[in-house]
């Protein structure tokens, strides 16, 4: 198997200042800081092509998985180049693993836990057989993505698109994964914190049932593949008693 290309692209595009700033907390105009992680610092960035997502790289002590901060940086880049040109996953622009940053391609909307009641029933079936559909694309079998609800971004306009994924070990690459069904199992188990706003418990158990019917068009037993997605049904529906 070829690894993805990961020479770094990003100095003729200038930018090196723009990380070198950004390194130091110093932000440039119409730049902010959005969210800082174990791995990344993150910052909204504008450009030319429009918004963009740069990551940079948090020192060695402060990460949890046991790798260095190049580590992790050249591995969540050779996933974002296997996943370049796939439907529906985050974007690359570019890159560079001597400075330890990546720049991706902003995905529209917000993260799921945080769409309003009137954005989550607008979700259609066809939003989400797309993005069914992508996860089975020949490259995507190659990636595993993390399907809380926090890593999947949701816009009407172009439905949902998965911002955290990782490149899966070759022997796992012929192991059968639904990466779609872990989006439900996300929305199921994650995508309301209380039993305080059923309306927003309904809307989400709509979208997680048309998901199930989904997979079982497609030849896919929900509650074989998982046993938590029989638990998370019920839980929606308990959270969503009072609305229905």
């Amino acid at each position: 198997m070829t690894k993805p290309d990961i020479t770094p692209r990003y100095y003729e595009q200038g930018f090196d200042e723009v990380v070198a700033s950004l390194r130091n907390d110093v932000l440039p105009d119409g730049a902010e800081r959005i969210a800082e992680t174990p791995d990344f610092r993150v910052f909204k960035i504008q450009h030319t092509v429009g918004p963009l997502i740069v990551r940079v790289s948090t020192p060695d002590q402060y990460r949890d998985d046991g790798l260095t901060s190049r580590q992790g940086t050249i591995k969540r880049i050779r996933a974002l180049e296997a996943g370049r040109g796939l439907p529906h996953y985050e974007q690359v622009h570019t890159h560079n693993t001597t400075d330890e940053a990546i720049v991706t391609h902003e995905a529209l909307g917000d993260e799921l836990r945080k769409l309003p009641l009137a954005t989550v029933l607008g979700i259609t079936r066809e939003e989400l057989q797309d993005m069914a559909a992508a996860t089975k694309l020949p490259n995507a079998s190659r990636l595993s993505m993390d399907s809380d609800p926090e890593n999947i971004f949701y816009a009407p306009w172009v439905g949902l698109t998965a911002v955290d994924y990782s490149l899966r070990k070759p022997r796992e690459e012929n192991i059968p994964v639904n990466d779609f069904g872990y989006i439900l199992q996300g929305i199921g188990g994650n995508i309301i914190d209380d039993s305080s706003h059923p309306e927003l418990a309904a809307a989400w158990l709509r979208v997680y049932e048309e998901g199930l019917r989904i997979l079982r068009d497609d030849g896919v037993e929900p509650y074989n593949l998982h046993r938590d997605f029989e638990n998370y049904h019920n839980l929606l529906q308990w959270q969503a008693r009072d609305a229905l």
